[in-house]
């Protein structure tokens, strides 16, 4: 059986937390609290346990805009936060809603809805945790680029929609980058790895067709429709090698470029990739 849901209220008028509790009780688990120090202090400790949270904005100790931005501060923004007010003017709801507040519901309070809002914003937050598990899945965390499982995919789906285009496979890497790492230090080499992921997206999103991403550590791979143009793609290495060098004027950077002409559509990505 699968377990209820848990929404923290947080109000420091006794009779509207059992009000609210009172609404809740038949389809959630309830967790209190009088101020915003304490929901702060629950949230730290039971953040996984928690769907959702109804605030109240004026509290002592520490009031619903504060505890908004601590949830902002901690990355916490994909918990539902829906503000529980008496204040009916529109300043104050666009006040809440630009410190992170997901909705907005006035006292007295309407059961239906209530229960229907914070429905839909545990909902609405549920696709956003899977979005973001797909998009970590796909992608590598530094740079934001695909991945290399992710990126042969594309690549596959892409040759297979247009087996009588053309396409090529280009694998680059930053020559002596360990030494690089050894020079400079692992920030300074991430901030290479990134410049160099950026100057590929620049040079390949005005192509329609073509797919790229960080293979592993200073390894990257692009693949695009060259059609005959082959000193189309020597400019577009040229430019990447040039903007690279631009990095540190005082340490020689350049990249080592590998390309597989894909003269057999059916060739795998993987062998593709070996090849260039």
């Amino acid at each position: 059986m699968k377990e209820r849901q848990a929404v923290l209220i947080v109000e420091d008028n006794w009779v509207n937390r059992e009000i609210l509790k009172k609404i809740l009780k038949e389809t959630y688990e309830v967790f209190e609290a009088e101020n915003g120090g304490v929901a702060w202090e629950i949230l730290s400790e039971k953040r996984s346990e928690v769907s959702a949270v109804l605030l109240d904005i004026v509290m002592p100790i520490m009031n619903g805009y504060e505890l908004l931005a601590k949830i902002q501060e901690a990355h916490m923004e994909d918990m539902p936060v829906i503000v529980t007010t008496g204040a009916t003017d529109r300043e104050a709801e666009q006040k809440a809603l630009e410190a992170g507040a997901w909705d907005f519901v006035t006292k007295p309070y309407n059961a239906r809805v209530l229960l229907s809002r914070l429905r839909n914003a545990i909902a609405r937050s549920e696709v956003s945790a899977y979005e973001k598990i797909q998009y970590v899945s796909e992608h590598d965390e530094l740079t934001g680029l695909y991945n290399r499982g992710k990126m042969f995919a594309e690549t596959r789906k892409m040759i297979d929609k247009h087996p009588d285009m053309r396409f090529v496979f280009i694998r680059l890497d930053i020559d002596h980058f360990a030494l690089f790492n050894t020079s400079f230090g692992e920030k300074e080499g991430d901030k290479l790895l990134k410049y160099l992921a950026q100057c590929i997206e620049e040079e390949t999103s005005g192509q329609p067709l073509c797919t790229y991403g960080r293979m592993n550590a200073d390894v990257f791979c692009v693949c695009s429709c060259i059609g005959a143009d082959k000193e189309a793609l020597e400019r577009q290495i040229n430019r990447i090698q040039d903007k690279l060098a631009a990095f540190r004027r005082d340490y020689r950077l350049e990249i080592s470029v590998g390309v597989c002409i894909i003269e057999n559509p059916s060739l795998s990505i993987e062998d593709s990739y070996f090849r260039a």
